[in-house]
């Protein structure tokens, strides 16, 4: 389990393997043309992550500031962090 701090002090690719195998998929939202938002609950914080495609993504944003989560309100299926 990683802090923020840490997982801020990690590279690129290692933040996202990090993502990608410890992480549940909260939300997705879209953002201007094809590409969507997908936010994540690592480790006790979340993460956002821009797809413009399924090979072609970046790491946005990591926070814990849960104000940060009421662009989402909408997409956002709390039985998944209820049943967790």
């Amino acid at each position: 389990m990683l802090t923020l701090p840490e997982f801020l002090a990690l590279l690129p690719p290692d933040q996202l393997n990090h993502v990608w195998e410890r992480a549940l998929l909260l939300a997705t939202r879209p953002e201007g043309g094809q590409a969507v938002v997908k936010l994540y609950q690592v480790d006790g914080f979340f993460v956002e992550i821009q797809y413009a495609s399924l090979d072609e993504f970046c790491l946005l944003d990591a926070f814990t500031d849960t104000g940060r989560l009421l662009r989402y309100l909408d997409e956002l299926d709390i039985n998944c962090l209820l049943n967790s």
